[in-house]
């Protein structure tokens, strides 16, 4: 399972609940740090 269907999955289990600024920053941040995860592994993988 790849990271952009989990955060398909997150998106979608996140909709019925109201998002709250705190939420979405909480969210960015996490998005941010998989993008940063991903990039780390790239550089290892070359």
């Amino acid at each position: 399972m790849d990271s952009s269907a989990i955060s398909v999955a997150v998106i979608l289990n996140w909709k019925p609940i109201t998002v709250r600024p705190a939420d979405v920053r909480q969210f960015k941040r996490m998005k941010r740090e998989v993008k940063k995860k991903k990039e780390r592994k790239a550089k290892r993988e070359k």
